[in-house]
């Protein structure tokens, strides 16, 4: 019991720690915002990142920037992801049509409601960045 107690409370200390480290790197992060068209995009790609996270730096990045942003996180067998959507792009992008076109083209399951997207599959390809963009110009 007292074991578990302490491993709960390490657990808590690292997700803070992790935490804390993703908002120092924010500013470098929005660095890495492209334009697609009109939409500024950020793709990051992470490893061994929780869902949770992923959700909090988009929310922070977001916050900064509006844009669409794209996390995804893989691990050696699989990748999750965490899309958001600024409101000032809904009117050029579907999140709708963005999760069909994730499940046919990487076999990646998501769902959400509104601006967001939140699934995962397996590890994406190479060439899924770019792959990603060329959607996304052809949606504008």
């Amino acid at each position: 019991s007292k074991q578990r107690e302490q491993l709960k409370n390490a657990q808590s200390e690292i997700r803070k720690l992790k935490s804390a480290l993703m908002k120092t790197e924010i500013p470098a992060l929005l660095h890495k915002v492209t334009l697609v068209g009109r939409i500024p995009l950020f793709f990051g790609s992470f490893h061994d990142q929780s869902n949770e996270e992923l959700k909090e730096l988009a929310t922070a990045l977001a916050q900064k920037k509006p844009g669409l942003y794209f996390l995804i996180s893989s691990d050696a067998h699989t990748s999750s992801l965490y899309a958001q959507l600024s409101s000032e792009f809904v009117s050029l992008i579907s999140m709708a049509d963005l999760a069909a076109w994730l499940k046919e083209h990487a076999g990646l399951r998501c769902g959400g409601k509104g601006q967001t997207l939140q699934g995962g599959g397996p590890v994406v390809g190479l060439s899924f960045e770019a792959d990603l963009k060329k959607w996304l110009l052809a949606q504008q």
